[in-house]
């Protein structure tokens, strides 16, 4: 009968953003580290504090943890205006800002899976007119429906249950500006969860913290720059 030798992994997730927070002022110049809080910040050390036995660390670089805390303090990026904006007063120019950046999700995963996203996206790119002459196309209430789904497509599974956004994923069209505005102030309610999630874990000794160097390092990069090539090989 063989023997086993018993395996010591080591498990390490590394969360990291670069620092798009704009200078002398409470705006960023991108929606990167709101829409990722929604989908991966959270819902992994959640899950990770349900396995007792399981033991990992987690990498959070400085520039990421101080942009999650700006938006609990009224921190604003372009998207985030953007659909804040009642969509019966956008002027042409903000739809067709918004036709053009509110499609960003990869459409496999993030888009296609949702039949009104994807009849929206599908409205959006059809013809050989540019975005800007289709905007007359979307009513206010189409518009509306992209503001919300630009947002609720990136809530991870592990949060469809809380309100309001089970029951915007369940209207799933004609939703109201009251129905957006609840789920952006969610939105940033579940930002403010993060940082004490972790700090809870690893005082009960569930996970362990690192940091990394402040501005946004990639910690494969840092241990090996040769990793790059695997994502792209004529690096």
């Amino acid at each position: 009968m063989s023997q086993t030798t018993p395996i010591r992994v080591a498990i390490l997730w590394h969360m990291h953003q670069p620092d798009y927070r704009e200078p002398n002022s409470n705006r960023l110049s991108m929606p990167w580290a709101r829409l990722h809080a929604l989908k991966d910040y959270l819902d992994m050390p959640l899950r990770a504090g349900t396995f007792e036995s399981l033991r990992l660390t987690f990498n959070l670089v400085p520039s990421l943890l101080d942009q999650l805390e700006a938006y609990t303090k009224g921190a604003v990026d372009r998207h985030l205006e953007l659909s804040r904006m009642a969509a019966d007063s956008l002027t042409p120019t903000q739809k067709a800002e918004i036709l053009d950046t509110f499609f960003a999700g990869n459409p496999t995963h993030m888009i296609n899976p949702y039949p009104r996203y994807k009849q929206l996206y599908g409205k959006a790119k059809q013809g050989s007119g540019t975005i800007v002459n289709q905007t007359s196309l979307f009513s206010s209430s189409e518009m509306r429906d992209l503001q919300v789904w630009s947002n609720l497509s990136w809530v991870d599974p592990f949060f469809r249950d809380e309100a309001p956004v089970r029951m915007l994923f369940a209207k799933e069209r004609h939703f109201t500006e009251e129905d957006k505005h609840a789920l952006l102030d969610w939105e940033i309610k579940l930002i403010a969860r993060i940082v004490p999630v972790y700090r809870r874990l690893q005082e009960d000794g569930q996970i362990e913290v690192s940091f990394t160097p402040y501005y946004h390092p990639i910690l494969p990069l840092l241990c090996d720059t040769n990793i790059a090539r695997e994502a792209l090989p004529s690096i």
